[in-house]
């Protein structure tokens, strides 16, 4: 997605009445100053092209497009309105490569849906052709192994070594540990070898702290972001945690004051995922992935416009992983991963609750939350 200001829980419980109202068909080649909020209000669509998206872009339009069915396949993950797909569709208008273009939300996907089938009525050719070569795939992007629509595209519904790219902008935060396990397993098996995933998502290098993370955020008296960040700056400090930033909002209304602010939300609770930069280098290692790029980024808003810059002290990480050239392993699962870590995946939610639960203390005035003596 890029798709969101904030940390998109932060952002759409605080968000300004900008973003309240959409029109009733969003044309995900039109969105132009203020970001179009997604239909379930947890995420943004913006109308630029971040750095990172521009890169991917690149990427795109140097691949080796040749007549094979198994060359030049690109899958967005979880895009919302599409507004990438189509740009990047119009960037190769001429090739032969085949866009994949996932979403979780119906109601999302039917505005891209909408604007193919414009495409194809206006007998212009390339739009024509450009709406042919796009596949709208409606689901959990976790379960794409198993999703019927999409598998049926590949030789015996087997998905494995078929795509040369992947993007997935601003979803991955909001996935639990084992849900994270399952994206990186996924993203590998999916790409050829020599393929290339694109990951952008809420990050940062370890010497930012979390103090600094929140002062660099427009909203810099908010509450509920200072505990937030108070919890991952606590848990970071244990060592058996791989996820500190794994937060279920639900675990956090400890006092009247946090219980105001989150019952009071209109998307309703949930669950996000600050994920470090070295947790994220860690899922590259033990999946097997080379390390293309790893670059920070910040989101700031400019007037009507929300721009990306790269920034070493930002707080969006964009990571390129690729699978090694020649890779002959075979498909990955979590039993042919390491155990042990493959466990501290699965247990990271019960982990953090426990820490929350008896680690901390909650108190209704600044800093919000204190380790337990």
């Amino acid at each position: 997605m890029l798709k969101k200001l904030l940390v998109c829980s932060f952002l759409c419980a605080h968000a300004s009445s900008v973003y309240a109202m959409q029109e009733e068909f969003i044309d995900p080649t039109r969105i132009t100053k203020v970001p179009c909020q997604t239909q379930n209000k947890k995420g943004m669509n913006f109308n630029d092209l971040g750095p990172f998206e521009q890169e991917f872009l690149r990427y795109c339009r140097e691949l080796e497009i040749s007549e094979s069915p198994e060359v030049g396949n690109i899958l967005f993950l979880g895009e919302a309105y599409g507004r990438l797909p189509m740009r990047v569709g119009s960037e190769i208008a001429s090739g032969l490569s085949k866009l994949f273009v996932n979403e979780l939300s119906a109601e999302n996907l039917q505005h891209l849906a909408k604007k193919l089938g414009i495409m194809k009525e206006s007998g212009v050719i390339a739009g024509a052709q450009l709406a042919d070569r796009m596949n709208l795939i409606i689901g959990d992007c976790l379960d794409l192994p198993n999703n019927e629509k999409f598998t049926r595209s590949f030789g015996n519904h087997i998905v494995d070594n078929c795509f040369d790219a992947i993007m997935c902008s601003n979803v991955l935060h909001f996935f639990d540990g084992e849900q994270v396990l399952k994206f990186f397993c996924n993203a590998f098996n999916f790409l050829k070898p020599g393929g290339e995933a694109y990951i952008f998502t809420q990050s940062r290098e370890d010497d930012v702290s979390e103090k600094e993370m929140y002062t660099r955020r427009q909203n810099k008296t908010s509450v509920y972001i200072k505990t937030c960040f108070g919890v991952m700056e606590a848990a970071k400090k244990d060592p058996s945690i791989l996820f500190p930033g794994l937060i279920n909002e639900e675990w956090l209304c400890k006092t009247q004051l946090l219980n105001n602010i989150l019952l009071g939300k209109p998307n309703g609770l949930c669950t996000f995922n600050y994920i470090p930069a070295t947790t994220l280098q860690r899922f590259a290692h033990q999946l097997g992935f080379e390390v293309a790029s790893k670059k920070f980024y910040s989101i700031v808003q400019e007037g009507d416009s929300i721009k990306t810059s790269e920034d070493n002290k930002g707080i969006y990480c964009g990571l390129i992983l690729r699978k090694p050239e020649g890779y002959t392993g075979g498909h990955v699962t979590m039993e042919t991963l390491d155990p042990a870590f493959v466990e501290s995946c699965l247990t990271a939610k019960e982990k953090m609750k426990t820490f929350i639960d008896t680690k901390l203390n909650f108190l209704d005035q600044y800093p919000f939350v204190k380790s337990k003596e």
